[in-house]
């Protein structure tokens, strides 16, 4: 070839018209690929590969079963719903097993017993308080002072919310449950939350609350008279004591010490 001179080449048609068409053809980007996965496009592969997880369990139920259900028509619905009951039932009796299994290795039933019948003792008010030789209010040598403070601060609100709601002094209200619980070391306060042994021993009570709330609409009820002394520590405890509500000779004396040793009557005035 000379120089100057320049060839042309004959490009054949049909390669023509498909470099054409491929340059008319538009390109999705990464952009496009991404906006058109949808929540819907999501949810229908979830529920195609559930539908296959599905078929896979039939298939597999049949297989195991050599054919038998095969011909006939099971509401699967239905069997979900057994087959949830059943792991219920199945994990409520291990759980029941594991709670009843004793730590020690001895079978649960020979230490229920024991449990049993001192459980009814404390309900039966038989069981001796510890520290004291009878059930009889605690007076305040006998008493805690650590123990004593703890309950206060536990309980001071529940007093004054009472006091507001029924109109017993939270002095008198704390000083019995102290006195009657031991500071809530009683056995029968422990086991049956009752913080204000008589007269309401003998009763089991879900809560402490439910005991405290017991003890007021008691004194409203049946010493109705005693509401007339307002906020004075010391005619409530005589009038308790007068109207036969302990039968301790020293009851009065007991609540007075208690209050006066622990500032009691601060909660009356807040």
């Amino acid at each position: 070839m000379r120089a100057g001179q320049s060839k042309s080449w004959d490009v054949p048609p049909a390669k023509v018209q498909r470099n054409q068409s491929r340059s008319q053809v538009p390109q999705k980007s990464v952009y496009n690929v991404l906006y058109e996965i949808t929540l819907g496009w999501i949810l229908r592969k979830i529920w195609l590969h559930l539908q296959k997880l599905f078929v896979a369990l039939k298939y597999q139920w049949h297989k195991n079963t050599a054919g038998f259900f095969a011909n006939k028509k099971l509401s699967w619905f239905k069997i979900g719903l057994a087959a949830i009951a059943i792991f219920i039932v199945l994990k409520k009796d291990i759980q029941f097993s594991i709670n009843m299994k004793a730590p020690t290795g001895i079978p649960a039933d020979q230490t229920a017993q024991p449990m049993r019948a001192k459980v009814e003792e404390l309900r039966m008010g038989t069981l001796a308080i510890k520290g004291a030789a009878s059930p009889a209010p605690a007076a305040i040598s006998d008493l805690n002072e650590a123990s004593v403070r703890i309950y206060i601060r536990r309980f001071s609100k529940v007093a004054q919310a009472e006091m507001l709601k029924y109109g017993v002094p939270a002095s008198v209200k704390m000083a019995q449950a102290i006195v009657e619980s031991w500071a809530g070391q009683q056995p029968l306060t422990v086991a049956s939350n009752n913080h204000f042994g008589t007269p309401l021993a003998a009763r089991n009570y879900n809560s402490a609350w439910e005991n405290w709330r017991m003890h007021s609409e008691l004194l409203r009820g049946q010493y109705a008279s005693l509401f007339e002394n307002g906020t004075d520590y010391k005619k409530w405890a005589k009038g308790l004591q007068q109207a036969g509500y302990n039968t301790d000779r020293r009851y009065e004396r007991k609540l007075t010490e208690v209050i006066e040793q622990y500032r009691l009557y601060e909660l009356d005035e807040q």
